[in-house]
């Protein structure tokens, strides 16, 4: 090989050594800012889960001492707003996929569900009946347990952080479970 093959073989090999460094520099940068959006995404909807759970329990909370079948229909949407964004919370949260689909479950099906009920014979009596304040209170006691599941510190930004506590989830779900029993029950 002479000389001129040698430095042209030489310099393309560097050529392609700086384009394939430059195009994983570049697939870095790109999967590190696709993790900081994907961690955004699930710190945003957090915050909005908490808000809308804590708003949940506080209209909830009127509506046993104004017995106002509107305040249930306002708590309604907002637990099926949160409901929405823990399917979102699943979806991005792949290690704890299946309590997120259950604790969605316990809120936008059996509380919204026990809560239409309630909303319904307000409406027709008037009247929140003994039974049916024991009902509110098991859920209005639920929801600053469901809300515990969800980290109370949440970073966003160019490095988002957002940590999970397993027990708390758990406890979430278990105490759903246990409300979904009484409610269960209570509709029968």
């Amino acid at each position: 090989m002479d000389s001129r093959t040698y430095r042209t073989t030489i310099v393309i090999l560097g050529a392609l050594i700086l384009i394939s460094a430059i195009l994983t520099i570049g697939a870095w940068r790109q999967n590190r800012q696709l993790r900081a959006n994907l961690g955004n995404a699930l710190g945003e909807a957090v915050g909005s889960i908490k808000s809308y759970l804590n708003e949940a329990e506080l209209i909830l909370s009127r509506a046993v001492a104004d017995a106002d079948p509107e305040n249930l229909l306002v708590a309604v949407g907002d637990l099926q707003a949160a409901g929405r964004l823990i399917r979102v919370v699943a979806n991005l949260d792949r290690s704890h996929h299946q309590q997120w689909l259950e604790l969605n479950s316990i809120l936008s099906v059996s509380v919204v569900r026990a809560l239409d009920g309630l909303r319904a014979e307000l409406k027709q009596t008037g009247v929140l009946t003994g039974e049916n304040r024991t009902r509110l209170g098991q859920v209005i006691a639920y929801l600053p347990t469901a809300r515990a599941a969800f980290p109370d510190e949440v970073v966003t930004g160019t490095r988002p952080r957002l940590v999970f506590d397993s027990r708390q989830i758990v406890r979430a779900v278990s105490a759903g479970r246990e409300l979904q029993g009484e409610l269960a029950k209570e509709n029968k």
